[in-house]
C-alpha cells in the first residue's frame, strides 16, 4: 500500500470504525442486550494505525452518541481511554517482537479498557443517576450501597463488555491486516511490472 493509498484509505477507516461503534451500540441498546459494544473499533484502529486514528474513533463514535441523546457527554472520556490504553498495549507488544499482535495482547488492552471504564464510568453513571443494571441492583442488595454498587457491578459488566470487544477487535484486526497485505502485495506486483516494462523500453531503444 502506497502513501496515496493510505492517505486515502486511514480515514475511510476511520470513519467506518467510528459507525460501526455507534451502529452496534445502539442496536445493542435497543435490543436491551446488556454489553455498550461501542468501543471495539476503537480497539481495532488502536492496533493499526496507533493512538491518533483510535482517539478520533473514540470522539467520533461517543461524541455522536452523545448528541443522538444516548449518553452524556463526559462519557467521551472513557472511550479515550480506551483508546490510549489500547495503543499502549499494543505499542508495548510490537516493542516486545509481537510482529502481528497476538489476541493475549488484546485481551490485555480489553482489560485495562474495562479497569478504567470501570472505575470512571461508573463514577460517571452514578453522578448522574444512571438506572442501575440487573447486576447492579443484586450488588446494591448486598451491600446497600449506590457507589459500591455502581463500581463493583459496573466494572464486572466492563469487564464482560471488553472481553468481547477485544474479541471482536482481533478478528477486524486480522481482516484488515489481510486486507493491508493484498494491497500491498498488488502494489508491489504493479510496480515490479512497471520496472520491467521500463527496461524493456530502454533496451529497445538502445
Amino acid at each position: 500500500m502506497n502513501y496515496r493509498q493510505k492517505n486515502i484509505y486511514f480515514p475511510l477507516l476511520i470513519l467506518f470504525s467510528s459507525v460501526l461503534n455507534i451502529a452496534v451500540s445502539i442496536l445493542a441498546g435497543e435490543t436491551s442486550i446488556p454489553l455498550y459494544m461501542d468501543s471495539f473499533a476503537t480497539i481495532a484502529i488502536a492496533s493499526i494505525g496507533g493512538f491518533v486514528p483510535s482517539i478520533i474513533v473514540a470522539i467520533l463514535t461517543n461524541g455522536t452518541l452523545f448528541l443522538l441523546g444516548r449518553l452524556k457527554l463526559i462519557f467521551i472520556l472513557c472511550q479515550m481511554m480506551t483508546a490510549l490504553g489500547s495503543s499502549f498495549i499494543f505499542s508495548l507488544a510490537k516493542k516486545n517482537g509481537e510482529e502481528k499482535i497476538s489476541l493475549d495482547s488484546f485481551m490485555m488492552a480489553g482489560f485495562l479498557s474495562a479497569f478504567t471504564n470501570g472505575i470512571f464510568g461508573s463514577l460517571f453513571a452514578a453522578f448522574y443517576h444512571y438506572n442501575l443494571t440487573a447486576i447492579e441492583q443484586g450488588i446494591l442488595f448486598v451491600t446497600n450501597n449506590v457507589i459500591a454498587a455502581n463500581l463493583i457491578g459496573g466494572f464486572l459488566l466492563n469487564l464482560l463488555d471488553k472481553a468481547f470487544a477485544a474479541f471482536i477487535a482481533y478478528g477486524m484486526y486480522l481482516l484488515i491486516l489481510k486486507k493491508c497485505e493484498r494491497a500491498w502485495s498488488s502494489c508491489e506486483a504493479s510496480n515490479w511490472t512497471e520496472e520491467r516494462t521500463k527496461e524493456s523500453d530502454e533496451g529497445s531503444v538502445q
